[in-house]
């Protein structure tokens, strides 16, 4: 009787257990957050149970005024977070969407869709029911900032101006530095500097030291000296930027220090400064190594030209922004809803900084943002420097948006750099990086390393950088990027990891083109790495395709072709080198799709990577959902630029 209490009590506990097991490796839908941006929305529906991982989601969604549902695209999981994320985009301003998530699960889901709406950011630059303050050079900071009797200081101005409010800044330069701390507008309320006038209001953080006199006199070397109590940040020769020793010793030697042997050498700088701030002398060294006499030199003692610090719902319209010694502009400390457009901004060791977790919504939008003079220095000089060398750095929030603005002569264009962080997820998120034009500079066009999730890449131009896209490395996704062209840049289209840390997110790279690069894709030979997607792209390249592939990451429908001497393409797998892409594919199956053909862009060398009428790209990608749903053909085209010509014979493999 016993043995059969305690066989029923056990049958009982096994089946309490498997009941619970599988109730457990059900699905249960929690949440779904639609996140708009100024281009688009980030989607993260959360869940729970589903303990043994076989769940599945997608979602669809619909513009408002439509009747059918539009496929998006595929959700990517984050097990650990027990989230499916993904993205709209791009997206028009003000569109409203209806999202839809439906789960799946063979253990079974409760049967309850989830259902957002959102609303895309629009860029918003003007504002309703303030006040009017202007700023003239020949203005008076007692004056009341009338049209009749403005301010001296956009400073005075920024002080006064509450939501709403609306400052005009007339032509003419201003010598100070804007802060502007724990103040804000409002939506629809918003602060506005905008422009009073034709022509620009300048804001610059230099004293100019101007040609002739004899303020100057030499140190021995090449090296002239003048006194002052500069304190520099930042010095610039004709406009040019000049390279930063961090002691008189090394600017004589033209040696940084540094514990590497091979840093321990002649950088050939021959422009640069040291700046001895006991003996109150600054040291320069001019390109040509005459007189700075003979030169216009301004030197820096202001970090920022404006800077907003926990200050949100400000517009910065129409100005220029130079010689300030960290950063032109500056958004910090749980600063939000910025809109910083149509500047021109330069001469800085970086032109914006956006810092802090909770620094979000922020919009750089159609600005022009450059350095002078820092492509004159070598490579290892400049990375041996540790000198502030990013057109943007990025290192914020949530729902930031780089859209529309050009960037050159800068080290790195776009730094959105956060890698050795990857469980802060909070960092970058729903980061855009869109339509902007990107060229002349010394590395990086675009650098997310350290990835966001739902971040987006797309629609950009770049060239003549060293490598055009670095993915080094990719630590928290999913990360777009989709339809970037690429031409004449250095080494590589896209680097995949450097840094020493693991790069296992997910980053999809979507209907790419380039051409003129010495490499398509390089991935890093030495870290954990895995989870990247590339489909649809195409590469003219002059020498290979692929370098230190291994498993774990997707390479199938691109189209390679070799410029010059055209033919198959040499791509590295594990260490082995492939001489075309058809023993890649026997042996690893990886580009069981690929193509190798000449694109036939209609012209590379200048950027023109349009598919012409013939092209073996025509009709060839492969559908992805909620990436390429409208094309013209019979299927999508590969490479960026979707054509309406007629396609031409292919070979594949």
């Amino acid at each position: 009787m016993r043995l059969c209490i305690a066989l029923a009590t056990l049958f009982v506990f096994l089946c309490g257990a498997g009941a619970a097991a599988l109730a457990a490796d059900r699905t249960i839908p929690g949440r779904v957050e639609a996140y708009p941006t100024y281009c688009a929305i980030g989607i993260e529906a959360t869940y729970g149970g589903d303990d043994n991982a076989n769940g599945s989601a997608e979602f669809v969604y619909r513009r408002r005024g439509e009747m059918n549902w539009r496929s998006g695209v595929d959700l990517t999981p984050d097990r650990k977070r027990r989230t499916w994320c993904g993205s709209i985009f791009p997206g028009k301003e003000g569109e409203v969407y209806d999202i839809r998530v439906s789960f799946a699960d063979p253990d079974g889901v409760e049967t309850r869709d989830l259902t957002a709406r959102a609303r895309i950011r629009r860029i918003v630059g003007s504002t309703t029911g303030g006040r009017s303050y202007f700023v003239s050079p020949q203005g008076s900071d007692d004056d009341p900032g009338t049209q009749d009797a403005p301010l001296k200081t956009i400073s005075a101005a920024a002080a006064k101006a509450g939501p709403g409010d609306t400052v005009h800044v007339a032509p003419g330069v201003y010598r100070e530095s804007v802060k502007i701390e724990g103040r804000s507008g409002k939506p629809g309320r918003l602060i506005v500097f905008t422009v009073w006038g034709e022509g620009r209001p300048i804001l610059d953080g230099s004293a100019e030291l101007p040609r002739g006199g004899s303020r100057w006199k030499p140190h021995g070397k090449g090296i002239y000296f003048t006194s002052g109590d500069f304190t520099p940040l930042y010095v610039a020769e004709d406009g040019l930027r000049m390279y930063r020793y961090p002691s008189l010793a090394e600017l004589e030697a033209d040696i940084m220090s540094q514990d590497d042997p091979d840093t321990r050498r002649p950088w050939a700088v021959a422009r640069a400064w040291y700046y001895d701030g006991e003996a109150k002398r600054l040291y320069v060294r001019t390109t040509a190594g005459d007189s700075p006499d003979g030169h216009t030199m301004n030197v820096v003692r202001e970090a920022y030209g404006l800077q907003l610090e926990g200050s949100s719902h400000f517009v910065i319209e129409g100005f220029e922004i130079r010689y300030y010694g960290t950063a032109g502009i500056g958004l910090a400390g749980g600063s939000d809803a910025n809109v910083v457009t149509d500047n021109i901004i330069h001469n800085s060791p970086r032109g914006v900084i956006i810092r802090g977790t909770d620094s979000d919504d922020n919009v750089l939008y159609r600005n022009e943002i450059y350095e002078q003079g820092l492509a004159d220095f070598s490579w290892r000089a400049v990375k041996a420097s540790g000198y502030g060398r990013q057109g943007i750095s990025i290192n914020a929030g949530r729902g930031n948006s780089v859209i529309e603005n050009e960037l050159h002569g800068w080290f790195d264009a776009v730094a959105a750099v956060t890698w050795k962080n990857p469980e802060r997820v909070e960092l970058n998120r729903d980061l855009d990086m869109v339509g902007n034009f990107i060229h002349d500079g010394g590395d990086d066009g675009l650098e997310p390393d350290g990835g966001g999730v739902n971040m987006r890449i797309w629609g950009n131009r770049i060239t003549r950088m060293l490598t055009a896209i670095s993915l080094a490395p990719i630590e928290r996704g999913p990360v777009y990027v989709v339809r970037n062209v690429a031409y004449n840049s250095g080494w590589t289209m896209f680097k995949l990891g450097v840094g020493g840390c693991t790069s296992l997110a997910p980053t999809y790279v979507y209907h790419n083109s380039g051409y003129g690069t010495s490499q398509a894709i390089n991935f890093p030979p030495d870290i954990p790495f895995g989870g990247k997607v590339f489909k649809n792209n195409a590469f003219c390249v002059t020498s290979s395709g692929l370098g230190h592939g291994r498993p774990g990451n997707t390479l199938d429908y691109n189209c390679y072709w070799v410029i010059e001497r055209g033919g198959p393409v040499r791509m590295q797998w594990l260490g082995t080198e492939y001489p075309d892409l058809a023993s890649l594919a026997q042996a690893t199956g990886q580009e069981a799709h690929g193509l190798t053909a000449d694109p036939l862009f209609v012209d590379g060398p200048s950027g023109d990577l349009r598919l012409r009428p013939g092209s073996p790209c025509i009709d060839e990608a492969v559908p992805l959902r909620g990436i390429n749903d409208e094309f013209a053909g019979r299927a999508p085209d590969i490479g960026a630029l979707e054509s309406t010509a007629g396609k031409a014979t292919e070979s594949r493999n």
